[in-house]
């Protein structure tokens, strides 16, 4: 089902012509940082995008939308597309992940690379839609009634199963590319977490660096 909301969009001014542009990752390089400016080949990269957290559920049930969606991403000039990495089975509990699920994801990863789209993947949910922090404490034996989002980012158990499943996500080899996660260019940046909350003493950077380092 496709979201009863639109897409939001975000971004600046696109760095692509308009058109059905059907490059490779082979023709990609790596979306570096210098200082506050993202670069590519050592040039400025300016993008537009959207914000399209559904296309895994979509993927398993439909992978020719998947298709149709960057196709319509060339013809709009949009170059960047935000994802969730998190799913009601991603992971189903600590380290374990449901394979069909995850090769519905590595479906949008490699449709985006063969559509010359670059991804941002979120890694986590702050809400409790999918993936939040009560599930994660959860699979740590704590109780969320008795916790605080606090205990997300301090208790050592709680945070050892976060930082698996970035690692898991981050090493996973795509059964349609042949690559890993961390190695393909189609992915432009992993973002720690969607729509993060910290407590008073930390943060935001201060939250993303307790629970991934």
């Amino acid at each position: 089902m496709y979201p009863r909301r639109s897409p939001g969009y975000w971004g600046h001014q696109s760095g692509c012509k308009m058109g059905g542009d059907q490059r490779s990752s082979q023709q990609l390089e790596f979306v570096q940082r210098k200082g506050h400016t993202l670069t590519v080949d050592g040039k400025p990269f300016y993008f537009l995008g959207a914000n399209a957290y559904w296309l895994m559920d979509i993927a398993k049930y439909s992978p020719g939308a998947v298709d149709k969606f960057f196709a319509h991403c060339n013809r709009w000039g949009l170059t960047v597309v935000r994802i969730w990495g998190f799913n009601y089975n991603m992971p189903q509990s600590h380290g374990k992940y449901y394979e069909p699920e995850f090769k519905a994801y590595d479906y949008v990863v490699d449709s985006a690379d063969r559509h010359g789209v670059r991804l941002v993947i979120a890694l986590g949910n702050t809400w409790r839609a999918y993936r939040s922090p009560e599930d994660w404490m959860k699979m740590a034996g704590r109780d969320p009634d008795k916790t605080t989002i606090l205990d997300f980012y301090e208790d050592d158990k709680v945070k050892l199963i976060y930082q698996t499943h970035i690692r898991y996500m981050t090493s996973r080899l795509n059964t349609y590319s042949g690559k890993t996660y961390k190695s393909d260019p189609t992915i432009m940046m992993w973002d720690i977490m969607n729509e993060p909350r910290c407590p008073g003493k930390y943060t935001i950077y201060g939250c993303g660096v307790s629970v991934s380092s």
